[in-house]
């Protein structure tokens, strides 16, 4: 504690197995820092805690979601949620801060081959996680809608982040509007629309690629864009010395995975 630091209305730490017992302040003022770091054993990290749990349920705050594997809450476990007009996004990130008890690392310090270092299928655990949100459950990462489920069963590691997106509506089709034609460096407009089976859908990201009539990315146009109520307007532009023959425009929700695409024949100048 530097001498800066004050405070009213502390608790000491019940039952910790360390040396000295610090305070945890509740309502600091003054321009000091109060810190505590233990390089901690599993029962001392076990205290730690349950100290946690105890002081985020007096404050009413709980996790969304619960992540357990054979029946037990898996530790370590941080959660996000972003809530943006009718969707909810929720990342849940498995102990990112233990790089040292990483599987992956610990192979490494046994002198096992550096190939070896990559997460490897035997890494993880099959956990079920419950989002405490009701809706359409969307794995973000995976691009796949997933139903209106109440949990789900997924693969869990150290540091490999799931993000799941909650949503009151089936996404039932991702709409593209490209014109036909175009020339060497005109601007094209590429209308998108994201469809839900019920009521207005909330702001979807969509991923956009240009494709080249080699069958080649463009991937100066690549762009992720934020639609507005599943409704926005892409318009890339065409280099002066864009090869004449058909593009292809494709699009993907970055939600749902609904995915769509439309060509545009690109004459000579």
């Amino acid at each position: 504690m530097r001498p800066a630091s004050s405070w009213r209305g502390g608790r000491r730490l019940p039952q910790l197995p360390v040396d000295r017992l610090p305070l945890i302040p509740l309502r600091g003022r003054g321009g000091g820092e109060i810190t505590h770091r233990v390089s901690a054993d599993a029962k001392t990290a076990g205290a730690y805690l349950g100290l946690l749990k105890e002081l985020l349920a007096d404050t009413g705050i709980e996790p969304p979601a619960t992540v357990t594997h054979d029946g037990q809450s898996l530790p370590y476990i941080e959660q996000v949620v972003y809530r943006r007009g009718p969707i909810t996004y929720i990342g849940i990130l498995p102990r990112y801060f233990g790089g040292r008890y990483a599987p992956a690392l610990l192979r490494m310090r046994n002198g096992e081959p550096t190939d070896r270092v990559l997460i490897e299928p035997e890494d993880y655990v099959t956990a079920d996680v419950s989002l405490g949100v009701s809706g359409h459950i969307h794995d973000v990462r995976a691009r796949k809608a997933l139903g209106r489920i109440g949990s789900l069963q997924a693969p869990v590691t150290d540091g490999v982040a799931l993000l799941y997106a909650v949503t009151p509506y089936e996404v039932t089709e991702l709409r593209l509007s490209a014109p036909p034609k175009a020339r060497p460096g005109q601007t094209l407009k590429v209308v998108l629309a994201v469809r839900a089976d019920t009521g207005l859908p909330g702001d979807h990201v969509v991923h956009l690629r240009l494709v080249r009539p080699d069958g080649g990315e463009a991937v100066w146009a690549r762009e992720n864009l934020l639609t507005r109520n599943g409704r926005a307007n892409w318009r890339p532009r065409l280099a002066l010395n864009a090869p004449a023959g058909t593009w292809r425009v494709e699009a993907q929700d970055r939600i749902s995975g609904q995915t769509a695409s439309g060509e545009v024949v690109v004459g000579g100048r």
